[in-house]
């Protein structure tokens, strides 16, 4: 079934797939993905914030495009990751892996995927306990879009 949105599944990730994203680190790419989400870039479906890499789900609107949308995710964050890490570098590899979802069902399937992650990676047992995930923002997720 058509979503009725231009929905993406995101994944970007660290310089050198350096685990970095850890504690304040994850707590400010989470805080950039949601001011995005506050600022009507983009509906937010799913995201995870991992050590090395971060997916999103996301449905465009009219205001910015995929283009300006992980622009402002990436150079926000990694000004500010360099802040708190009292250097100056690189934070993220250039590019991103950008897949459009034209069917509920695959929006449905990346953003279990996403919220699962986590498990996989052996950082938690219970989904709702990782708090750089959707599933700790569940009542924040655009799911009326599609749900």
């Amino acid at each position: 079934m058509n979503i009725g949105i231009e929905c993406y599944f995101i994944t970007f990730v660290t310089y050198l797939r350096r685990k970095i994203l850890i504690d304040s680190n994850a707590e400010i790419v989470t805080n950039s993905i949601l001011f995005g989400q506050d600022k009507n870039w983009y509906r937010l479906y799913s995201f995870v914030v991992m050590p090395e890499h971060v997916h999103i789900v996301i449905g465009l609107n009219d205001r910015k495009t995929i283009s300006q949308v992980l622009h402002s995710l990436k150079s926000y964050s990694a000004h500010e990751i360099n802040k708190t890490m009292e250097r100056n570098g690189l934070v993220w590899q250039s590019g991103s892996y950008i897949e459009q979802l034209d069917d509920i069902r695959f929006v449905e399937e990346k953003s279990l995927y996403i919220e699962k992650n986590p498990i996989r990676e052996g950082l938690i047992e219970i989904i709702d306990d990782y708090r750089f995930c959707s599933a700790y923002y569940r009542d924040r997720m655009d799911y009326e879009d599609w749900r």
